[in-house]
């Protein structure tokens, strides 16, 4: 996928236009397809670019990038940041070591004690490092989650006081974060809502699950519709920020399929935000700034 056509969407919302043309944010937001000559590496910021790169979640496929580009063409750069660069490349192999131990232990989980779980915003089709596991699970079965996770040396992070304050804002009713070492952290989602809102029918998503395949393992997840809503719901209510890796998610979600809006739409139209959903679409499909002031919005 050449992601260079959607450069002006995102570098539109930056408050000092010299700084958004600037070469951090094009070899940032080009880091699968970053060739030698578009640019000038001496002029590049590295401190930078990384923070920038990992507040956009795309530190790991900056790293990959950079780290072919750099040693094809023999650029120099700084030791210290090349050696980032590494550090970075380590982690991600790391967390996805931990990734599979976690997803192993859940499929042995569902099976061993009958309890359905359907794994969410995770495998986005980008490298990328995640840093922990989210899962929507029967309200029913919430305690008995908490049972077993507990019973098999798991602590309950929920209950620790700073998360714990983060927890009671967002406020779902039933809701926790589990951990154990060598896993990743256990997110329990019974609904999707903030604040005590409601905001997507989990019926909705139950009956959109499907099954992946990731290293031989048959995971649930979401089928695409879903995905893409779970997604912009997460946007909207409660990063109020898409970023980088979430926008270049959507809009591969976009293309997979021939969305039918009106169908897309309705579950987010349960709680009044689908006008919402509707009008990123249309930024997301939109080739160019001036197709915003002819295109019609899709109605909900």
């Amino acid at each position: 996928m050449d992601y260079g056509e959607y450069y002006w969407k995102i570098t539109c919302t930056d408050i000092d236009d010299n700084q958004a043309y600037s070469p951090e944010y094009f070899v940032t937001i080009n880091s699968g397809n970053v060739f030698d000559g578009q640019v000038y590496w001496k002029n590049l910021n590295w401190n930078k670019l990384l923070h920038v790169a990992k507040l956009n979640k795309m530190e790991y496929a900056l790293a990959l990038s950079l780290v072919k580009i750099i040693s094809r063409h023999s650029i120099k750069i700084p030791t210290i940041i090349l050696l980032e660069l590494n550090k970075i490349l380590d982690k991600g192999r790391y967390n996805r070591l931990k990734l599979l131990n976690t997803l192993k232990f859940l499929n042995f989980l569902s099976e061993k004690f009958d309890i359905e779980y359907i794994v969410i915003k995770q495998f986005i089709p980008i490298p990328y490092i995640t840093y922990d596991v989210d899962i929507l699970i029967r309200e029913q079965d919430f305690k008995k989650w908490c049972i077993i996770l507990r019973h098999l040396g798991f602590i309950n992070l929920s209950e620790r006081l700073r998360l714990k304050k983060i927890k009671k804002l967002q406020y779902r009713r039933f809701e926790a974060v589990f951990y154990k070492k060598g896993y990743l952290p256990i997110e329990l989602y019974t609904d999707f809502s903030w604040a005590g809102i409601p905001s997507l029918p989990t019926t909705f998503c139950w009956k959109k699950k499907v099954f992946t395949n990731f290293d031989n393992l048959k995971i649930p997840v979401l089928d695409v519709e879903a995905d893409l809503l779970v997604l912009l719901n997460h946007t909207i209510f409660k990063e109020g920020v898409i970023k980088l890796l979430d926008f270049l998610y959507i809009i591969e979600l976009l293309r997979r399929r021939n969305f039918e809006i009106k169908y897309l739409l309705s579950a987010a139209d349960v709680y009044r935000w689908a006008h919402v959903a509707s009008l990123i679409c249309l930024l997301y499909t939109s080739p160019s700034p001036r197709d915003l002031s002819t295109s019609r919005m899709p109605s909900s």
